[in-house]
């Protein structure tokens, strides 16, 4: 038999007596306690649109239709299905209870608020894909709620399989009259070896596994009491305790936030070896010096995007007061590390350039080096710089069209060996390329052309748009992309 027909007979045949379990618990104070523990971690909202996964004979279903919620539970097993429904119509409700396969949703993308499951997740055989398809159906800011157990813990931990023999002695002393432990070799060689969860230390493999996937404000709980005090003791078929799993599916923004978090993270100890090797080699102050004639004398400046901090310690040797100024908190570690290296008190923030924390004419100069092409909003950057500048200030935008060729713009034959060259020297290729630099609005823009403009709209006068020559880049990746431009811009 395949897995999803032994799963769902195994259920169906213990449909009727967890079946009875789900009555009296929905008639105890164990419903209020389960439905407190899901509100702690459920979206903020007086009505949730909810997916109930193996819900087996209607529990949270039930429950949370009850308390006013739009809920719809799917299982496997039509046994699990029949008895699910039986248990509504005894309360009073037309539930919507679906046979459904936990890891192929017949649901369109965004649609839940919640998705909520209890000891439903260690029977999957493949739980990675499940997470894959519940972000998929869930909406962004949706929450995922997982509760479940190490089961058959015992058969993988030594010691905590003496525990588990002295409770069971202590169990039968006491009157414990259920031999259900006493499985047989039938049960593990038609289940337990089938189930890949068990044996899998959890909850860790769970969160371990959102983050892959991209969720976000994930938790990961322990040792989680619900139920009334004889519900607590010990179970014989799940000794270790309960855990609970949640994580919430960022929105489309968010998710590439942090996907360039990742990337910058990942990049910023070679930018700190770059950078400290050119400060060691002289080439930090030669690349300063161009500028410095363009700054007006005794400005304060700020390195907008200043990833390991090479051009702000150049402008404090060179005697300016300076400010590094960087999304990432990787980066900004690095950026101190260098500093300290080279001996420079140098000053670094950490924010993102689209909303700086700095008073209105702070700054007698602005400098964006190689970083606004990577802006996810580089409008708003630009009008933060020109907030942040005094009046007669100056802005240097150093940039390049980093992406032409690569976000797709300006595609040739050539087009795979321009990818794997750029991967060879950092951008990461083609598998971080295509979903996140295809994604920055100024991929699809003409450069320098939309900075002149933007700059117009913003009042400043653009002094100077000239071709430019990064000579502290690599020479491999100035053969990517060409040179650069230098736009000089003064606010009026």
């Amino acid at each position: 038999m395949d897995e999803e027909t032994v799963t769902a007979n195994r259920w169906t045949e213990a449909a009727e007596g967890y079946g009875e379990i789900v009555r009296k618990q929905l008639n105890s104070d164990e419903r209020k306690v389960w439905l407190d523990l899901v509100y702690r971690y459920a979206p903020k909202k007086n009505r949730l649109k909810v997916l109930d996964i193996g819900t087996g004979p209607g529990f949270f279903t039930i429950a949370l239709t009850q308390d006013g919620h739009d809920v719809i539970g799917i299982d496997l097993s039509l046994g699990m299905v029949k008895n699910a429904k039986s248990n509504a119509k005894l309360f009073g409700l037309d539930c919507d209870f679906r046979a459904m396969n936990a890891n192929t949703l017949m649901f369109e993308d965004n649609t839940f608020d919640l998705i909520v499951n209890r000891n439903v997740t260690w029977t999957i055989p493949d739980m990675e894909a499940c997470y894959r398809e519940w972000k998929r159906v869930l909406a962004p800011g949706g929450r995922l709620i997982v509760m479940d157990s190490n089961f058959e813990w015992n058969l993988f931990d030594k010691e905590f399989d003496k525990e588990f023999r002295r409770m069971i002695r202590n169990m039968r002393i006491g009157g414990y009259a259920s031999n259900t432990i006493n499985k047989g070799f039938m049960f593990r060689r038609t289940y337990m070896e089938t189930r890949p969860m068990l044996g899998t230390p959890r909850p860790v493999w769970d969160a371990n596994t959102l983050y892959k996937l991209r969720f976000t404000n994930i938790v990961a709980d322990e040792n989680v009491l619900v139920g009334t005090p004889v519900d607590r003791m010990p179970n014989p078929e799940a000794p270790a305790p309960m855990f609970v799993v949640s994580a919430e599916k960022p929105s489309k923004e968010d998710e590439s936030l942090m996907f360039a978090s990742e990337y910058w993270g990942g990049v910023a100890p070679f930018d700190s070896g770059t950078c400290y090797r050119n400060l060691r080699n002289g080439k930090a102050d030669t690349y300063f010096g161009m500028l410095r004639e363009r700054i007006p004398a005794g400005s304060r400046i700020l390195d907008v995007a200043c990833g390991a901090g090479f051009l702000t310690i150049a402008a404090k040797k060179a005697g300016f007061d300076a400010t590094g100024l960087d999304s990432s908190s990787f980066m900004i570690e690095e950026a101190a590390r260098c500093a300290q290296e080279a001996d420079v008190d140098a000053e670094f923030a950490l924010a993102d350039a689209a909303s700086m924390p700095f008073d209105d004419g702070s700054f007698g100069c602005v400098i964006i080096r190689n970083s606004l092409w990577a802006f996810f909003e580089p409008a708003k950057a630009l009008r933060e710089a020109a907030r942040v500048l005094r009046k007669d200030g100056i802005l240097i935008i150093i940039d390049n069209e980093w992406m032409a060729k690569l976000s797709g713009k300006e595609l040739g034959p050539d087009d795979d060996g321009l990818r794997t060259r750029a991967g060879e020297q950092g951008f990461g290729g083609t598998d971080i390329i295509d979903p996140l630099f295809r994604s920055l609005p100024l991929s699809a823009e003409n450069r320098p052309d939309w900075d002149r403009d933007e700059l117009e709209r913003l009042g400043m006068s653009v002094d100077s748009c000239t071709a430019f020559s990064d000579s502290v880049l690599d020479r491999s990746i100035r053969d990517i992309a060409g040179d650069s431009f230098m736009i000089v811009a003064r606010k009026g």
